[in-house]
This record gives structure tokens, C-alpha cells and sequence, in this order.
């Protein structure tokens, strides 16, 4: 029973007193439960009917977007905890929430199973990426364009290579694509078909200085030069259609010899995945992926802009799929990236690699909570303390050393030190805070994330785990340069700029939003050699 007295939450209608926040939050969780429950049954209608057929962005769509989830349960309830008499209401609104989460997550397993296997389709995909990648298709693609100059009749295409001119082996790839996903899998037939088609679309030679001669193809006394060029045309045209059918059914022959060889094995990737949670129609062909785990929660990034339109946000997710899964996911998208979970690989330390390869430079991953600085942190602390100092070219460079006065150009008739004050005094270009050197109280005066109205723009000097160093826009510092950059198999020190959101109540961590990251995360002071003011 949920102890709502309706008539409490009447008088917010009446505008004679705001409801109280536990009634609210009661009424909030009890129309989404009823969502949910809605959705739920909607959902088992559709998978009981039999005639109703579903794509894989069905799949990725529900899973992306149900009323509630376990991680949203929380929220549902924050202004009832703790609040005396409300400990049945908020058990019972606990229990309803896992509840119908378990029953929407049986359905989603249950459509995930009547989709069925995507491997056969996996193999299509890897099967023309071979063909084009590995074989001449794409050149001799590229010749029929020049010889004919034949527009594109449909731009959009999903292989289509280059915008304008006709691309023959992309148009030949869709149809032997969509021929074997149709049941259509006679070879002579899609020849014949793709033959007709380019017959077509490249008729004519216009520019017969790229036709390359063909002895095979003898003029007949009634040829003009453009019918002759025509024939070699058409000679050459027929003989590439033909190459490339045999090309495609020969590597999925052997492609489908391997996963048979290998479905006993059934090997891994950390599969790292742009543009999550896939529900856009341009992220229709690797909906399919929606199926597997995360390895890490997917991490919100800024996805830049085109000129004339607004930034927007996008996610990257790390899943980890079957090798099969992942190859398929390459041949479909060129920004996917992964890394064999062979013997001995560490999943997450995989996820961790794939995301500082696309950019993310820190995760929560790579700085877990310690007892105390490192020595390669601690050495690097020493040596900056060592070498900034007052110097006649910057005056107080190190406002929050202990003991030190208010620098001058703090301007302010409050003398003591404040929260603005002590912003003040580090908004100053070149402005370098030491933790564990430095006053830790001071510095929290002026950054505690309760007070903090904006963030600050600073560049971090921060342990990262071993690895190829990431690329990141060092900007400009009179510091000393890093001595011990990351290598292959050592930890090691970089720059990075950042904005900076505050420093956390227990005063162990910095939230900090590194570029391309949206969102901040902490990052324990014991991995900061240095902090510094950008502006």
C-alpha cells in the first residue's frame, strides 16, 4: 500500500501550499511503475503475436528507452529515505521497480532470441569488405568511372564510395548483399541480373583515352569508333560484374569454413562501439550489438559540430562480443575498433586501452582510489615545488602555499582568506596549485564542488596507466617539461587540459571534464602532480 493522501497533493492544484517533497517523489514513482507496467504488457502482446515481425533497432529502441531501470530506481525514491514512516512505502516501491525491470529484461532476452543468429549476416558484411579491400574491385570500379562518367542514380546507397559517379562494384555489392539476405543465392542469377543493371547505367565510353585496349574485342566493317569502344565497353564491364560475384561467394565460402572451425572456441573482443546506444536509423546495421554486455558504462562525450549547426552529445560504449560479432561490426563501420580477449588480456584494462585509442584520455577505470601517491608522482611534486617559485617574471606563481599572504593582485577589502579570495587569487594565468604540497584547506576554500558557480579552465599534470601516450593539446607553461612520459610498458606523466568542476567533499578528488568528455569524474589527488590555472 502507498500511504499517498491524495488530498495533500490536491492542495498544489488549489495553489494553497506546494506539496511535500516525499508525497511528490511518491506520486512521481507510482506513475512511472505504472508505465513500465504498461509497457511491459504491450511488449509481451507483441512478442505473442506471431504474424509481427522485428528488426534489431526494435531491440536496441527498448533496450534504450524503458520507464525505469535498476540505476533510475534510486532517483525515484531519494526524498522518502531516511524519512520515518515511509520504510514500507519505500520497500514496496523498490520491490515493484526490480520487479518489472527483471520481467522487461526477459522480454528483451526473448526477443534477442527470436531475431535469432546475425552470423550469416556478419559473414556478407566481412565478405564484401574483403573483396574490396583486399582485391582490385575497387580500382577497376574506379577505371568504369573515368571510361563513362556516369552519374549516381542513388547517392545514398550503403557501399556507395564516392559521391557523384556511378560506383559499379558498390552497386554490385548491394545486389549480391541483398540477393543472399533474400534466399537468393544462385550465382549465375545475380550475375546476370548485375550485368543488365550496369548495361544500363554505363552504356556509353566518354572519355576513350581511359579505355584500355582489348585485342579480344576484333571491329566489324560497320563500326564506328564509338561502337567498337562500346563492345570493349561492355567486354570489360561483363568481365569485372562476373570477377566480383566470384570473388564475393568465394571468400564467404571461406569464411563460413572458418566460423564452422571455430564456433567451438567461441574467442572474445572488447568491441569499442561511437554513437551508443545505436537507436538511430544510421546505426540500424549494428543495432544487433545491443545484444551483448558492457564492459564499462558507456561514457557521454562531446560529438563536435558541422559549421552551421550546434555541438551535439553522443556515448561510447565498450562491449564484449564474440569474434564473429566483431568482425561483422568492422566490415559495417569503420569507426569501431577492438582488441582480442585472448588468455591472459585483462577486459577491462582491453576497454580501457580501446578508449584512450579513440581519445578518451582518463576513465574511472585507469585511477582507481589509493592510500597514497606513487613515487614517480611523488618525485614529480618535489621537483615542481623545487622549480616554481617567485620568480621577478611571475610573481606568486603558488598562491596557496602554506603560510603565504593574499597575493597582490587580489584586489579585495577583505584581506582574509575567503572563497572568493582564494578563487581570485588562482585565476591567474600560470597559477599552479601542488596538492600534497600545497595548502590542501585553502586551496578547498576557493574549489569545493558546493560552492562551485562554474568551472575553471586548468591543465593537470596526471599519472596515466602504460600504454601509447595519448594525443592531447599540451598549452603553454613556464613549468618544467615532463621527464617520465608513458611508455608501452610503464606508467607514466602528461598534460592535459581540463575544466575543472570542484573538489569533492572528502576532499580526496578533482572532478574534472577532459576533453572529449562531457561529463566530470573524479580523479584522486594522488594521481596530480600539478594543477594549473589556463586563464
Amino acid at each position: 500500500m502507498l500511504e499517498v493522501r491524495w488530498a495533500d497533493l490536491c492542495r498544489n492544484c488549489a495553489g494553497t501550499e506546494a506539496i511535500d517533497p516525499v508525497y511528490a517523489d511518491t506520486l512521481h514513482a507510482v506513475a512511472a511503475l505504472s508505465e513500465m507496467r504498461r509497457a511491459i504488457g504491450t511488449f509481451a502482446e507483441e512478442l505473442a503475436d506471431a504474424g509481427r515481425s522485428f528488426e534489431w533497432i526494435d531491440h536496441a529502441r527498448r533496450r534504450a528507452n524503458p520507464p525505469i531501470t535498476s540505476e533510475s530506481v534510486p532517483n525515484l525514491t531519494a526524498a522518502m529515505r531516511g524519512v520515518r514512516g515511509w520504510a514500507e512505502t519505500l520497500a514496496a516501491i523498490n520491490r515493484a521497480a526490480l520487479e518489472y525491470c527483471r520481467q522487461y529484461d526477459t522480454l528483451l532476452a526473448r526477443l534477442a532470441d527470436r531475431l535469432g543468429s546475425d552470423v550469416e549476416d556478419g559473414l556478407l558484411d566481412r565478405a564484401i569488405d574483403i573483396v574490396a579491400t583486399e582485391t582490385p574491385a575497387r580500382a577497376e570500379s574506379e577505371l568504369l568511372q573515368k571510361i563513362t562518367c556516369a552519374p549516381d542514380p542513388e547517392p545514398h546507397s550503403y557501399l556507395r564510395r564516392r559521391r557523384g559517379l556511378f560506383d559499379a562494384w558498390g552497386y554490385v555489392a548491394d545486389l549480391w548483399l541483398q540477393s543472399h539476405r533474400s534466399g537468393d543465392t544462385e550465382t549465375a542469377t545475380i550475375v546476370e541480373r548485375a550485368k543488365q543493371h550496369l548495361a544500363h547505367h554505363l552504356a556509353q565510353v566518354r572519355d576513350l583515352t581511359q579505355l584500355p585496349v582489348d585485342p579480344s574485342v576484333v571491329a566489324h566493317p560497320a563500326d564506328t569508333p564509338q561502337s567498337w569502344a562500346d563492345r570493349v565497353l561492355a567486354t570489360l564491364r561483363d568481365r569485372n560484374v562476373t570477377a566480383w560475384v566470384d570473388r564475393a561467394e568465394m571468400t564467404l565460402h571461406s569464411l563460413r569454413d572458418a566460423h564452422r572451425t571455430a564456433a567451438g572456441t567461441e574467442p572474445e573482443r572488447a568491441l569499442l562501439v561511437p554513437g551508443w546506444p545505436l537507436i538511430s536509423n544510421e546505426s540500424e546495421r549494428l543495432a544487433y550489438l545491443t545484444q551483448y554486455p558492457t564492459l564499462l558504462a558507456p561514457v557521454r562525450i562531446d560529438g563536435g559540430h558541422d559549421w552551421g549547426s550546434p555541438s551535439h552529445q553522443t556515448c561510447v560504449a565498450v562491449l564484449r562480443v564474440p569474434d564473429a560479432a566483431a568482425e561483422q561490426a568492422h566490415a559495417i563501420s569503420a569507426q569501431t575498433a577492438s582488441i582480442p580477449l585472448t588468455t591472459g588480456i585483462d577486459p577491462l584494462s582491453a576497454a580501457s586501452q580501446l578508449l584512450r585509442s579513440y581519445g578518451i584520455v582518463v576513465h574511472p577505470i585507469d585511477v582507481p582510489a589509493t592510500a597514497r601517491p606513487s613515487q614517480l608522482i611523488a618525485t614529480e611534486r618535489a621537483r615542481l615545488a623545487a622549480a616554481i617559485t617567485d620568480t621577478p617574471f611571475q610573481a606568486h606563481p603558488r598562491p596557496f602555499t602554506h603560510g603565504a599572504s593574499l597575493p597582490p593582485h587580489v584586489y579585495h577589502p577583505n584581506t582574509e582568506w575567503t572563497p572568493l579570495t582564494a578563487r581570485a587569487a588562482f585565476d591567474r594565468r600560470g597559477s599552479v596549485f601542488i596538492p600534497g604540497v600545497d595548502d590542501l584547506d585553502r586551496f578547498a576554500l576557493g574549489f569545493d564542488v558546493s560552492g562551485m558557480y562554474d568551472s575553471v579552465d586548468v591543465q593537470v599534470r596526471l599519472e596515466t596507466p602504460a600504454g601509447t601516450p595519448p594525443l592531447v593539446q599540451r598549452h603553454w607553461s613556464q613549468t618544467p617539461d615532463i621527464e617520465h612520459p608513458p611508455t608501452p610498458t610503464t606508467a607514466g606523466l602528461i598534460d592535459v587540459p581540463a575544466a575543472l568542476h570542484g573538489l569533492t567533499g572528502d576532499r580526496t578528488s578533482l572532478l574534472l571534464a577532459i576533453s572529449p568528455c562531457h561529463e566530470p569524474i573524479p580523479v584522486p589527488l594522488n594521481y596530480i602532480a600539478m594543477l594549473q590555472a589556463l586563464r
